[in-house]
């Protein structure tokens, strides 16, 4: 009798248990499904007819779904996620982009956060600087007539050493090295940098590729190994230099 008792306490257990996946699996859909319609709503450029078609599906999956107003918050702050991740992707925010991303704040009813905010100022910056909004400055470093600098940092200069395994056993292995420390200035001719122990100076036309990364830039040059320049705003530097060292008047 012990026995049976326990094979239907078992049973009751798996339906429980089946019941209980069964309705996180539904839930979980019906807010993939919620998320595809927030998705579709603040899509650019669709009909006034199809508008209205989508709000009035998603208020009624939120109704029959029954869908708590947390879980709302949560999705709609998704997909605004999702939509700075996709401006994001070239690290600059256009006047056309930021257009577009008012109207989804206002249509979803959403604040973002204070890093989202600052991420979005920061590509703002670059787009500005692609339009030439930018302003000579003063450095303490002697330009040619017609030159004049728009960016200095303190950097330090590293360059990337191999090393291969001490034994057969160990395997090879690359370090950055630093070689000294100073300042890079960038023009609207050449990147320059000024060290204790090193002077450098790389004419636009003489750089194969500028590469940016967080913390700093990789400038390959026409022959030699790369330079790696360590400071803030590496970004920056390059959203410069592809400015300035196109064919275009520059703004002084």
């Amino acid at each position: 009798m012990e026995e049976i008792i326990g094979i239907i306490i078992f049973v009751i257990f798996c339906i429980l248990v089946a019941f209980v996946l069964y309705m996180n699996t539904k839930k979980s859909r019906q807010k993939a499904a919620l998320t595809d319609l927030f998705k579709q709503y603040i899509q650019p450029n669709i009909t006034v007819e199809k508008e209205k078609e989508i709000k009035h599906a998603i208020e009624e999956m939120i109704n029959i779904a029954k869908i708590m107003e947390r879980d709302i918050a949560a999705i709609k702050e998704s997909v605004i996620s999702s939509v700075i991740t996709k401006i994001g992707e070239d690290l600059i925010f256009t006047d056309d982009e930021a257009k577009y991303f008012k109207a989804c704040l206002n249509k979803l009813g959403v604040k973002i956060t204070d890093e989202d905010e600052k991420n979005l100022r920061t590509w703002q910056e670059h787009s500005n600087i692609l339009k030439g909004q930018i302003s000579p400055i003063q450095v303490d470093y002697k330009l040619s007539k017609d030159e004049a600098a728009y960016f200095i940092s303190k950097v330090s200069l590293k360059e990337l050493k191999h090393y291969s395994g001490r034994s057969k056993y160990a395997a090879p292995y690359d370090q950055l090295i630093e070689k000294d420390k100073g300042d890079i200035i960038l023009t609207n001719s050449r990147v320059i940098f000024v060290g204790p122990t090193k002077n450098i100076s790389i004419k636009f036309d003489k750089i194969l590729m500028i590469k940016p990364y967080k913390d700093c830039i990789e400038l390959h040059k026409g022959a030699g190994t790369p330079y790696y320049f360590m400071f803030q705003e590496p970004i920056k530097f390059f959203f410069m230099y592809k400015y300035l060292s196109q064919e275009k008047p520059i703004p002084r």
